[in-house]
């Protein structure tokens, strides 16, 4: 197993790093690893020294596992994205100022997104009048994420037809089985579970199926069920570009789209010559041209390192 590395970031700080691969299978395969405080996760530069010793962590795990996917298909000279089905992502909305024009709001429902993700529950003046506003347009259907504060203060404020039109609400508080159940009956709403929040996650899986789960491809190997809904992790468009291949999988096994998922992102980053080869102007998700996942010329002018 021969391993190389290309770390990417700002200022010369590197946030993550791609990988290029090279197997007794394959002469390539190109992956992303993007650790993030928020996951408890160790550092970039210790992630690069576990991979350095061939020691694998969680997150290296399912790096090499889409390295190897993207590896036996460029190998074959085929692409990973042969039968895509339509993939509808939901508008995350990190500033929500932008819910006060009209032109704004009008733009991305033009390009096909139909679900607006806003992070809410840390500014209730700001955000209850941007929000009431929101909804009397009716425009969108909403995703609300708490990150771990109590969402009721919040839900209080809220009009029956701004909660009328929730789709779902992440971790509206730390996890409690029965304040989530009462959270959902009061405001006949669906609450969700996000792996990023600092409760234990895995147990209330496990123990709780009735919630929504928020997949992270990047971080875990599972399919989708119907109330689920699957997202990048604001990773690099290589990692987000696996995410969506991984949404694909799941949508096939459901026999259709139940929920639109978090995939794209790239109005969230500086303009990038990755994004640049993928969809970013509608909600729907297209296939990358190239060979396994694309961006073949991008990932081969790449400054590699080997470890």
């Amino acid at each position: 197993m021969k391993l190389w590395i290309a770390p990417y970031g700002v200022d010369k700080k590197p946030n993550g790093f791609l990988i290029k691969f090279q197997s007794q299978d394959f002469r390539a395969g190109y992956a992303d690893c993007r650790p993030w405080p928020v996951f408890n996760d160790a550092s970039v530069e210790e992630h690069m020294e576990l991979l350095k010793n061939r020691k694998l962590n969680a997150l290296l795990k399912r790096t090499i596992f889409f390295a190897h996917l993207d590896g036996v298909a460029r190998e074959e000279k085929r692409s990973l994205w042969p039968n895509l089905v339509r993939l509808r992502s939901h508008f995350t909305l990190f500033d929500l100022a932008q819910l006060s024009s009209d032109d704004f709001l009008q733009k991305i429902r033009e390009q096909g997104f139909r679900t607006l993700k806003l992070k809410v529950g840390r500014d209730l003046a700001k955000e209850i009048p941007l929000c009431l506003r929101l909804g009397e347009k009716n425009w969108f259907r909403l995703r609300l994420d708490f990150n771990g504060v109590d969402a009721e203060p919040f839900l209080k404020k809220m009009s029956s037809l701004f909660l009328s039109q929730i789709d779902l609400i992440e971790d509206p508080g730390v996890f409690n089985q029965t304040h989530w159940l009462q959270l959902e009956s009061r405001y006949g709403i669906k609450t969700a579970l996000d792996q990023a929040t600092s409760f234990d996650t895995k147990s209330a899986i496990e123990d709780k199926a009735h919630f929504a789960k928020i997949i992270k491809p990047a971080r875990e190997n599972q399919f989708a069920r119907a109330q689920d809904v699957i997202t990048n992790s604001l990773d690099h468009p290589i990692g987000q570009a696996f995410a969506a291949l991984q949404a694909q999988h799941s949508i096939e096994r459901l026999g259709l789209q139940t929920r639109d998922y978090g995939l794209q992102s790239a109005h969230l980053f500086e303009p990038n010559p990755y994004f640049a080869q993928m969809s970013t102007g509608t909600a729907y998700f297209q296939a990358i041209p190239g060979a396994g996942i694309g961006f073949d010329e991008l990932l081969e002018r790449e400054p590699w390192t080997a470890i």
